[in-house]
């Protein structure tokens, strides 16, 4: 897709201007791949109980913004809360380590 959209780009303005328009298709294409592949892992987790083990949702559908080089990248998490001491946490999804505020780092 991204490759058609870049090859259907008018060059009777310049190959300047082609350039321009080609590298804004890029960068909305790669926070599309951004915004799948986090939403992704964050199905994973919800999906597989044994990675998230004694953690429930506590927050969905939460909406989050990273500025990045290529623009805005928007999408949604889940929080979880610890099903005994209630600690709310975000799992992380490269290393499926737990952050809670309260407590720091914790690796499961």
């Amino acid at each position: 897709e991204l490759a058609a959209k870049i090859t259907q780009q008018d060059l009777n303005e310049g190959i300047g201007q082609f350039m321009d328009e080609a590298y804004t298709e890029f960068k909305a294409y790669i926070l599309d791949v951004a915004r799948y592949m986090l939403t992704a892992a964050d199905e994973a987790i919800l999906n597989h109980k044994s990675i998230r083990r004694q953690w429930n949702v506590c927050k969905a559908n939460v909406e989050r913004t990273i500025q990045t080089q290529f623009g805005a990248l928007r999408f949604t998490r889940r929080y979880y809360a610890h099903k005994q001491s209630r600690v709310s946490a975000v799992i992380c999804w490269m290393n499926m380590s737990i952050y809670s505020p309260m407590s720091g780092l914790i690796i499961f």
